[in-house]
């Protein structure tokens, strides 16, 4: 508004580009450390029924997380995996955790 008269209209998108554009300038750096990946993912995969801390294990070393324990099913190994890669600074996921019939998940 300029003397009480619109002037111009910002969208969605006009706030979204200035954002993508500042980077770090606006959101400040953001903490990629192994410690803070595993503790991310672990909030993460908290709120999901199907994921159980009694039975999988997480890792984070170097930026790779590493799954271990038991899988009980292959759509759960793909669902950790996917909340895995969304966490920022995560640079591969294995998973180690045996299936019910034996066989290893990324196998």
């Amino acid at each position: 508004m300029r003397n009480g008269k619109l002037v111009g209209i910002v969208s969605r998108d006009n706030l979204v580009q200035a954002l993508a554009a500042a980077g770090e300038a606006v959101i400040g750096p953001v903490d990629t450390t192994d410690e803070t990946i595993r503790a991310r993912l672990q909030e993460t995969l908290g709120k999901e029924p199907w994921w159980s801390a009694m039975t999988s294990t997480i890792t984070v070393s170097e930026g790779i997380v590493h799954f271990w324990g038991l899988s009980a099913r292959p759509d759960e190994h793909d669902a950790s995996k996917v909340a895995a890669e969304t966490i920022t600074g995560v640079r591969g996921v294995t998973d180690h955790r045996m299936q019910p019939d034996g066989r290893l998940a990324d196998v």
